[in-house]
């Protein structure tokens, strides 16, 4: 199945899935507030995120339709062994519990970053910032980390970066790449990350252990789903604020801005000034009539041209008028023949 991709336009397709997961419509579920991959735009009050856009792909790319339930809080593990969901995007394959659970392909990964308190006296201590559960067992892996201290929100973090507890943490990239919170990346700087643990967690989709056609279907999806089309998705939040971090476009903007004001006052203008006056406005008086005359030139020569090409074209279009209204009338007649004769 999976290498056929013409079972992804298919109405049996439809029809299996609503045999065995009882709808058509898959539905899905993920924590609140993971950005980038899920959180609430603070302008629209509309659900956005990195896994919402690649499931809308994966729409395009096939006949499945796929509907948001919001967690609100409750256990996703539950929700998908009650059948309250059908499906649980991104999530960190290797730990997915497979007594339980299936999972799909990978479709793209999560990097972690390390920041250091700018707060004196610290303890010399390491933290993990996972808002969903999901992945902070990773870091647990590692003999190094085992002991680390775990924070599932971004204040709660701060305020131990602040009161000293905490002296480094590994967070979302996406996170730092944004500054975290309004003007709280001055609390911390990103630094180089420890060589001895990978940072890159690979992301997949969990289902149920009775959902193995619908996973050969996604993983039809995923398979022709691109790492440009993945990336470009990606970056797409990259530069949304959220209620935390920086728009990188704006200070982009305003750092243009400023060096365009610092070049208008300490540039020489003497060069400009003389290439005004003794080439620009010279060519500029000199080039009034002699523009004039050609402008006139052109313009008594063009108009000609111009009416003998519309009116060949006005006669081209009457002439397959003609021609239309000529076979129309010969098919009509045909037809009068036809019924008489019967």
């Amino acid at each position: 199945i999976e290498a056929n991709i013409n079972i992804l336009h298919n109405e049996l397709m439809l029809d299996i899935l609503e045999q065995q997961q009882g709808h058509q419509t898959v539905r899905y579920t993920i924590q609140d507030n993971v950005y980038p991959l899920s959180y609430l735009d603070p302008k629209t009050g509309e659900i956005k995120g990195y896994v919402h856009d690649l499931l809308k792909l994966m729409e395009q790319k096939s006949m499945i339709k796929f509907e948001y339930v919001p967690a609100n809080g409750r256990d996703l593990d539950l929700m998908l062994e009650e059948k309250i969901v059908d499906l649980l995007p991104a999530r960190n394959i290797k730990l997915t519990d497979k007594e339980r659970f299936i999972t799909t392909r990978s479709l793209s990964v999560l990097q972690y970053g390390f920041v250091k308190s700018l707060s004196k006296n610290t303890k010399n201590s390491i933290a993990i910032l996972d808002r969903s559960g999901n992945f902070y067992p990773h870091f647990l892996d590692y003999p190094n980390y085992q002991y680390a201290l775990v924070y599932r929100d971004f204040d709660s973090l701060i305020d131990a970066m602040q009161r000293g507890d905490v002296s480094h943490a590994f967070v979302n990239q996406s996170l730092i790449d944004n500054h975290f919170y309004d003007s709280q990346g001055v609390r911390f700087v990103s630094v180089e990350p420890p060589k001895d643990i990978q940072l890159r967690i690979k992301l997949g989709m969990a289902l149920r252990k009775d959902s193995e056609f619908l996973r050969r279907v996604l993983n039809t999806v995923l398979k022709i789903t691109t790492d440009a089309e993945l990336k470009q998705l990606m970056e797409r939040h990259d530069k949304v604020t959220v209620h935390y971090g920086v728009d990188k476009a704006i200070v982009v903007i305003w750092a243009l801005v400023g060096v365009c004001v610092l070049l208008v006052a300490v540039a020489d203008w003497q060069g400009l000034t003389l290439f005004y006056h003794e080439v620009f406005y010279p060519y500029l008086v000199g080039g009034v009539i002699p523009g004039i005359i050609c402008a006139t030139v052109c313009y008594v020569l063009s108009v000609p041209l111009i009416r003998a090409y519309q009116q060949r074209r006005r006669a081209k279009i009457k002439a397959k008028f003609e021609i239309i209204k000529k076979r129309a009338a010969l098919d009509a007649a045909n037809d009068t023949d036809g019924a008489g004769s019967a």
